[in-house]
């Protein structure tokens, strides 16, 4: 459990998130502070209308974005990886993630996300 970061409360869905939010870790870092001030990105959340061509695998903890923005997502064939760290410095959690990530996008090979659809 980390502390909600103050900026998810400039959001209409943040003004009734609890004091802390569960986390699941893909990085080894020692505490929240570091693994905020980490390298790493995350987008807007992936809305409806963004088409079926686009989606949120899982959201990630950002002090610049929204609770629930995308910290790992698909567009077509394309795996956006929010987070910093080399495998040497991922919990065994998040490299299972990776590979499993990795193995689904597969499946869209050829279907590239285009402008427009």
């Amino acid at each position: 459990m980390w502390d909600t970061p103050p900026n998810y409360r400039r959001y209409p869905n943040g003004k009734d998130l609890p004091d802390k939010i569960k986390v699941w870790r893909v990085q080894q870092v020692s505490d929240a502070a570091k693994a905020v001030a980490t390298k790493g990105v995350v987008s807007k959340p992936l809305e409806p209308d963004d088409g079926p061509r686009a989606e949120t695998l899982t959201p990630g903890v950002n002090t610049g974005k929204m609770s629930g923005a995308s910290g790992v997502g698909r567009d077509g064939n394309f795996l956006q990886w929010g987070f910093s760290a080399p495998p040497s410095q991922m919990t065994p959690a998040g490299k299972n993630f990776f590979l499993n990530c990795v193995v689904y996008i597969s499946k869209f090979n050829g279907k590239a996300a285009q402008a427009g659809q």
